[in-house]
């Protein structure tokens, strides 16, 4: 809330007034007491870009993260500069690009309070992939196929935008309150190193290496789609307020889910020997 705790309890008050429900005073005293502490320690501290590698699991969140916001600022930019070169109307192509992307970004928000953050992650850039190699052969080793060749290079295009989409909700939550703005900024930066590399990618892959760009950005979708498996899954998580918590969250979280698989085991263990007793 960033010091302003007297606004923050008017607005909350008139929240309440209007919903006609009683000011939550106990909850707002814990978060009041929370809030003081954790500004205490965040005044302690000056956060900057090497409290990203402090531990080795945000060292890894970041080293990934890197890789995959140049992944898909690259990919993205390059494939958007790439439509108006398909087979086709550039300017048709265009707006169909246009009309797909605005589609899924409509439906990115439900697909994501579904599926959460990690599974639409890797299913879209092994998606993305899929659909940009497949462009690349049937352009390669087929003749008569422009449409289709087209029409995949579009929906490789549109797989990407959900991607961006997603993985910007997926970073802030990746990283603890206190310097989650420092990892979305470093993200940030390398998306747009990305974004300036995309039309030199474009420019010099061919001339360089003699294969369509399209077969490069299919497998950097590729490695984005397996290199997100480490991740940890963040939707309906306890999200961490400090570095610590970064480490002691995840390990909290799996002691619950052990003990609720043993109590589950234990109940399955009981209820069928009570059934053994019935008969």
């Amino acid at each position: 809330m960033k010091g302003k705790m007297k606004q923050a309890a008017a607005q909350t008050h008139r929240i309440c007034k209007a919903n006609k429900i009683p000011f939550p005073q106990e909850v707002w005293s814990s978060m009041k007491k929370s809030k003081g502490a954790q500004s205490q320690e965040t005044r302690q501290h000056n956060y900057n870009v090497t409290h990203l590698f402090r531990t080795m699991l945000l060292m890894k969140i970041t080293l990934i993260s890197m890789f995959l916001w140049i992944t898909i600022a690259s990919t993205y930019y390059g494939l958007t500069f790439k439509v108006t070169s398909l087979k086709g109307n550039p300017y048709f192509n265009f707006f169909i690009s246009g009309l797909l992307e605005f589609t899924m970004a409509a439906l990115c928000l439900p697909i994501m309070n579904r599926f959460g953050r990690k599974k639409p992650l890797v299913v879209g850039f092994i998606f993305c992939s899929a659909m940009c190699l497949t462009s690349g052969f049937v352009n390669s080793y087929t003749t008569g196929y422009d449409k289709l060749v087209t029409a995949f290079g579009l929906v490789g295009k549109c797989a990407g935008s959900c991607i961006f989409i997603v993985f910007f909700v997926y970073t802030t939550e990746l990283y603890p309150t206190v310097i989650r703005n420092v990892g979305l900024g470093l993200g940030m930066f390398w998306a747009r190193l990305g974004g300036v590399m995309a039309p030199q990618i474009n420019e010099w892959t061919s001339v360089l290496f003699g294969f369509d760009v399209i077969y490069l950005f299919g497998t950097l979708s590729l490695i984005g789609g397996l290199i997100v498996l480490p991740l940890p899954e963040t939707h309906q998580k306890r999200l961490p307020d400090t570095i610590e918590e970064e480490v002691t969250i995840p390990a909290e979280a799996c002691a619950l889910t052990d003990k609720a698989e043993e109590e589950d085991a234990i109940g399955t263990l009981l209820g069928r020997k009570s059934s053994s007793e019935n008969v």
